[in-house]
């Protein structure tokens, strides 16, 4: 092989070089890019799972198994207090008896939410929690349950948290069971203001509250004559 060959492999061989270098370096920038957009993504899909966390899921995570508890609570005929009904809704039963099916309980439903997350298996940590702080009965159809929730989130290096966030819930007395006329209540039924509030004959409520009981629209008095 003459010099001027040998000078032409050397240069072919040193630009092949040269052309691998930069595909390589550019091909990790590409890479690095693409890892920092991805993050981008997630972080902004974590911040609206968060909005949607806080102004949607939460009380759907709350509603649902308080208003199925208190049907079938009524409907077994018993009273709870509000420590009770929080432990029904958490885990379905209190003292043994079940009143919820698991994939009704709060626990449950909050776990179906983090499904939503794609990425949820990154996830480092999770948790959430709540009390049941206050009940109220607002007419003679509605009551209000008043919780306070916290819940975690860490991901990404990223920490969502909320501490003792108010929420609170209106649940109507619809389906429930009503003791004193036997009977399911009923989108038609009235206002009965000369009893004590409906609220008292199911929880340990304030014994004062009167003038918002719930009646059928007609009541059939039967004749045992």
């Amino acid at each position: 092989m003459n010099r001027k060959s040998m000078f032409f492999s050397l240069t072919s061989v040193l630009l092949v070089g040269i052309i691998i270098l930069i595909m390589t370096n550019r091909a990790e920038i590409i890479s690095e890019e693409y890892k920092v957009n991805l993050n981008r993504v997630k972080l902004s899909a974590m911040n609206s799972f968060i909005k949607d966390f806080d102004n949607m899921y939460v009380k759907e995570i709350l509603k649902n198994p308080l208003k199925l508890g208190l049907i079938n609570i009524t409907h077994e005929k018993e009273t709870v207090s509000k420590d009770e009904l929080e432990t029904i809704m958490k885990t379905g039963k209190h003292m043994s008896k079940k009143y919820l099916k698991p994939m009704f309980t709060s626990k449950e439903m909050f776990n179906q939410s983090v499904q939503t997350l794609s990425f949820r298996k990154e996830l480092k940590s999770i948790n959430f929690n709540y009390g049941l702080e206050n009940v109220e009965q607002l007419n003679f159809y509605s009551a209000r349950f008043d919780f306070l929730i916290n819940y975690t989130f860490i991901v990404f290096e990223k920490n969502w948290t909320k501490t003792n966030k108010p929420v609170s819930i209106v649940i109507d007395f619809y389906y429930l069971y009503h003791p004193t006329f036997d009977d399911t209540i009923e989108k038609d039924w009235k206002l009965n203001d000369t009893e004590p509030c409906y609220l008292t004959k199911i929880m340990d409520y304030d014994s004062t509250c009167t003038g918002l009981d719930i009646m059928p629209d007609k009541i059939i008095i039967s004749d045992f004559n």
